[in-house]
């Protein structure tokens, strides 16, 4: 009988190791990195004073200020919203968009597009 209630032990115990590591992995990965070249495309529409903040993990974007104001942010589409394609898989864009909504710049970051079987290249799509 005692057996039972230490493999129920053993059992709990790793439930909550495999869970806390799955919880403490997407925390580590959920901030996204960016090349050089792809900041300078976050910050160009904002002129060469603008500068690129912390990322800001609660609203999963990076605040751009230009004379330590917010004028715009950039972020990733995929940790807003899942936004499908034709093939039903979503594009993962990143965006710069200004404090009135406007869309500065964007970026096409991944796509898995069937569209791209038939002989029509990426770069023209």
């Amino acid at each position: 009988m005692l057996y039972d209630p230490l493999r129920k032990a053993c059992f709990a115990i790793t439930i909550f190791m495999v869970i806390s590591f799955s919880i403490h992995s997407h925390a580590q990965s959920s901030q996204p990195t960016l090349t050089p070249e792809l900041q300078q495309k976050l910050l160009s529409p904002f002129g060469e004073k603008a500068v690129l903040e912390s990322w800001d993990e609660e609203k999963q974007l990076w605040p751009i200020n230009v004379d330590s104001e917010v004028v715009g942010w950039g972020f990733q589409t995929q940790h807003q919203a899942n936004i499908p394609a034709y093939s039903g898989k979503p594009i993962n864009t990143l965006l710069a968009m200004d404090k009135q909504g406007v869309i500065k710049t964007s970026w096409v970051l991944s796509h898995h597009e069937p569209i791209l079987l038939v002989g029509i290249p990426e770069k023209k799509l």
